[in-house]
């Protein structure tokens, strides 16, 4: 009688082995996965991260453009109102 329940035991032991090692299975590929899911997820970080710079010192330059602009067209005024006074 002993003998069968030392057997059973062992074999419980083997079946639950083999559940952790099938589980150890499963998340290792959820790991590998999640690990390249991490590598992409950066490339696009990278990218947007570019995309910001650039968007930046366009809006800079286009910063520049209006004072510029507001400048020249004040100036224009100013020599339009002196040639009417004239």
């Amino acid at each position: 009688m002993s003998h069968l329940f030392g057997i059973a035991i062992e074999s419980l032991v083997a079946i639950l082995l083999m559940l952790t090692i099938g589980y150890c299975i499963l998340l290792n590929a959820r790991l590998k996965r999640l690990k390249a899911d991490e590598h992409s997820l950066k490339a696009t970080i990278a990218e947007l991260i570019t995309a910001t710079e650039i968007a930046e010192r366009a809006i800079g330059g286009l910063k520049l453009t209006c004072v510029t602009s507001t400048r020249i067209s004040a100036t224009s005024s100013r020599r339009r109102a002196r040639c009417r006074s004239n």
